[in-house]
């Protein structure tokens, strides 16, 4: 990828700045590193990134390298007129998908390279309209896909997973009567996969003979357990006479 000097000025803004660390934070709030108070939205994320603190020892090829292990590169830029320290080089990167700057910036942002710590931060004032028309509607999907509103159809997925029963309640079931296998099947689940019961209690797609076989010989040896019952009954009530 050739390394050039983007067509657009970037001038440095103040939501460019590195915000010091929050040190008052109390113990249960606080994780692993300390971070700064800084709130981000969507408008605030970008595919362009500004990654400074880069050392001045020609490692672009380097820093190339690391940020595409974070997704694909549209690309890289070097910004020479961009306020810096001395020794050290400004980056301007932009990637493909916002998802992939998202992690690329929370993995980069005081990441140690070549003794140096690098400061990444987004740069959502170099998009086009037509850029930032796409991430609010990438963002309005996504958001529509995780809390299920049928505000955009066409962002929720509305085919779902059917849930297979379980092979013990299959048997179970089989072996019930069509009407107390009726009245079972709708207290299930509407989601569970009840195409392979049928009526006559034998098992359809993916049993074959077999499952009418077991289905068969359940049924007829609850019909045997009836007839020896109501037998067994005839023959007490003819010895109490």
């Amino acid at each position: 990828m050739a390394l050039q000097t983007p067509d657009i000025p970037v001038k440095k803004l103040p939501h460019h700045e590195q915000l010091e660390l929050c040190v008052t934070r109390a113990r249960y709030r606080q994780g692993r590193k300390l971070t700064a108070v800084r709130v981000y939205t969507v408008n605030d994320e970008s595919k362009y990134l500004i990654v400074n603190g880069v050392p001045a020892i020609k490692i672009c090829q380097e820093i190339e390298m690391l940020c595409q292990r974070y997704g694909d590169l549209e690309y890289i830029h070097m910004l020479p007129e961009y306020p810096h320290e001395d020794y050290v080089e400004v980056y301007l990167i932009k990637y493909r998908w916002l998802k992939n700057a998202r992690f690329a910036k929370r993995q980069l942002d005081g990441k140690s390279f070549y003794g140096q710590v690098l400061h990444v931060c987004y740069a959502p004032e170099l998009e086009t309209v037509e850029e930032t028309r796409e991430k609010l509607q990438e963002r309005r999907k996504s958001v529509a896909a995780l809390t299920r509103h049928q505000q955009d159809p066409v962002a929720v997925s509305h085919v779902r997973k059917r849930r297979l029963m379980p092979p013990t309640a299959m048997r179970y079931m089989n072996q019930l009567r069509p009407d107390l296998r009726q009245e079972n099947m709708d207290r299930l689940h509407p989601r569970v996969e009840d195409s392979h019961l049928t009526n006559s209690g034998e098992c359809s797609e993916g049993k074959g003979d077999s499952g009418a076989a077991s289905g068969d010989k359940s049924h007829t040896s609850q019909v045997c357990s009836e007839n020896l019952s109501d037998e067994t009954a005839t023959a007490t009530s003819n010895i109490t006479l």
